[in-house]
């Protein structure tokens, strides 16, 4: 194999990982990394992110559209959530709408 083919498939194997990586952090939503998130303090997220949209029971939210989606919309806001355990830390993140709908 020539080294310009080499060198090829290390920027495109490069290309991939990085890829992975960078969708794998976003799992959720790509306006939140969850990495930076999960495990990480409210306080911290809160600094990160800033002042939150919804604060409910164990749960924290911030409003990530208004559901006016070109396909498919709901009309419901969807909101990424974030559940805080006895010591402010977040041990989970999901997307959903509003408690209640």
């Amino acid at each position: 194999m020539s080294r310009k083919k080499v060198i090829i498939t290390v920027i495109i194997g490069l290309v991939i990982t990085l890829l992975i990586l960078f969708f794998s952090s976003y799992r959720t939503s790509l306006k939140y990394n969850d990495w930076l998130v999960v495990g990480h303090s409210v306080k911290e997220v809160e600094k990160r992110y800033g002042k939150f949209d919804i604060v409910w029971e164990h749960r924290k939210a911030y409003k990530l559209n208004d559901g006016n989606q070109m396909i498919m919309p709901s009309h419901l806001p969807e909101y990424y959530w974030m559940v805080i355990d006895e010591d402010g830390i977040v041990i989970r993140v999901y997307v959903e709408s509003k408690p209640g709908g």
